[in-house]
């Protein structure tokens, strides 16, 4: 029977852990997908005239500069979303001035088209980081990493000799474990946080 109800608390726990690590991994995901779309949106902006490629330059330097501050929580969340919308909305903006020259159309709608799915993928960052564990399931494995507690403290008060090394090991793994979970479904709390390097080598190409 205990090892029956330490066996259903592990599968909880490991089941946690990889809804956690899911979400983790899908934040990177779409970290990776809007580096590249700033890639393409970059490499478009070369072939540009000279006159166009200052503007572009200044509002992908200005957007790159505000994820990597979120992301290296050097920019409160609370200021993230606003901040970026700012720069998406003047930066469409920019892009509807330019289709009024119809002859620059051949090159502005590829570059309309990255735009439109950088903004989504500006969304999809907001929305992803934003989901959270259930605090209900938070919840149960509080609880039931305390009563397993007193389980293995009560069965260790059978033994002749107590032996301390089982209910320390206990701790140590469960207190590290629900810290994990706590980091990768939070990236704005802990000690683990999106990695954002290919952010930074794109920043340094708008220099």
């Amino acid at each position: 029977m205990e090892s029956s109800i330490i066996g259903f608390f592990a599968l909880i726990l490991s089941f946690t852990f990889s809804t956690a690590n899911d979400g983790y991994e899908k934040r990177l995901a779409n970290i990776h997908a809007e580096a590249d779309i700033i890639g393409k949106m970059l490499r478009q902006n070369e072939e540009m005239p000279e006159t166009i490629q200052g503007n572009i330059n200044n509002y992908l330097k200005a957007y790159l500069q505000l994820q990597i501050g979120v992301y290296s929580r050097q920019l409160p969340q609370t200021e993230w979303m606003s901040r970026g919308e700012i720069i998406l909305q003047n930066f469409s903006g920019y892009l509807k001035t330019l289709k009024k020259d119809a002859v620059q159309h051949s090159w502005i709608d590829p570059l309309q088209k990255n735009y439109n799915d950088l903004s989504m993928r500006f969304y999809n960052n907001l929305y992803a980081i934003s989901e959270r564990t259930p605090p209900l399931i938070m919840f149960l494995i509080l609880i039931s990493s305390l009563l397993i507690g007193c389980l293995v403290g009560f069965t260790n008060g059978f033994q002749e000799k107590r032996h301390y090394l089982v209910p320390v090991i206990y701790v140590f793994m469960v207190v590290f474990t629900v810290q994990a979970i706590k980091d990768l479904d939070n990236p704005f709390g802990g000690f683990i946080k999106p990695d954002v390097s290919n952010l930074k080598d794109l920043y340094s190409k708008t220099h």
